[in-house]
């Protein structure tokens, strides 16, 4: 079947830990709605230059005549050119961005990279490393966009490449949903916060279908099982040297039985580290609350 000659129809955006996966899954059971395959298409970011031709074949070529076309690479939010990629492609583009506790989220993100081995600082010296990162400035040259895009996806012995820290400045949503409101209308944005798709998934996706303009019926018959959920780390996976550090990152909070306990678990956030995160954030929630129209105090 030939391709669409306007598409992706609509985007699901969001940082990584947000919940972009379960959506995709909860939407890819709706009978007019064709999702990318795989879930995170790197074309925006990293093969924009091959064109649509190769965009569609990688990713949309199961098709079978959908209403609709969607793409849910996570990253097409933060990437700063990404949106006038997008706007060149399909200006009457719609989008769903999923929205997170930034803090949260951070440690969920850096957590995601540590117990698979390819992050090797602590969460404190992680956020340090990324804020040193930030200060230095970050997809300003085409240069360092192309380096960026060179590496997308890939792997040195079985292992990602993580260059880039992003714990922090993934959870500047503001500035991000600003480089797309300055392309697209506000009418095209659907916000939805990763809390209330936890507490009442049917709800939320019975909405973005509503949005979406397609049939909401069917929504209450989806699984709705949650995915890409944290995990514990894996002992039999990960090197001594982790295990301590973890052990030692819990036990600043808690008893050595507790430590013991929570070897394997996401550690808590240090007391004083969360206090200086919340204040991090704290001005870009605010700038948040301006576009969204909801109150973000809970987020701190």
């Amino acid at each position: 079947m030939k391709r669409k000659k306007v598409f992706p129809d609509f985007f699901i955006l969001g940082a990584a830990k947000c919940g972009t996966t379960s959506l995709y899954a909860y939407l890819d059971q709706h009978q007019d709605i064709y999702m990318s395959k795989p879930k995170e298409p790197l074309f925006f970011e990293a093969e924009f230059e091959k064109g649509l031709d190769f965009y569609w074949e990688k990713y949309f070529s199961g098709w079978k005549g959908e209403k609709l076309v969607a793409d849910s690479r996570h990253r097409n939010l933060y990437l700063p050119y990404v949106a006038e990629r997008i706007h060149a492609v399909n200006p009457d583009a719609r989008f769903i961005i999923l929205l997170r506790n930034p803090i949260d989220r951070a440690q969920s993100h850096w957590w995601h990279y540590y117990r698979r081995g390819y992050e090797q600082l602590d969460f404190e010296e992680a956020v340090k490393a990324d804020l040193e990162r930030i200060g230095r400035g970050l997809f300003n040259t085409p240069e360092i966009i192309g380096e960026y895009a060179d590496e997308s996806g890939k792997e040195v012995s079985g292992r990602k490449l993580i260059r880039y820290r992003t714990y922090l400045d993934t959870g500047y949503y503001a500035e991000q949903i600003e480089c797309y409101l300055k392309l697209f209308p506000s009418t095209s944005f659907k916000f939805v916060l990763f809390k209330d798709m936890i507490k009442d998934p049917i709800q939320v996706v019975t909405d973005v279908c509503e949005f979406l303009a397609i049939d909401s019926d069917e929504c209450a018959r989806f699984d709705y099982s949650a995915r890409n959920k944290g995990k514990h780390l894996k002992v039999r996976t990960y090197t001594a040297s982790n295990l301590m550090k973890n052990f030692l990152y819990a036990s600043r909070t808690g008893s050595i039985f507790d430590s013991l306990s929570n070897i394997r678990n996401k550690p808590k956030i240090d007391s004083t580290l969360h206090e200086w995160l919340a204040e991090h954030f704290r001005p870009h929630n605010k700038r948040l609350e301006g576009i969204i129209g909801r109150n973000l105090d809970h987020w701190v």
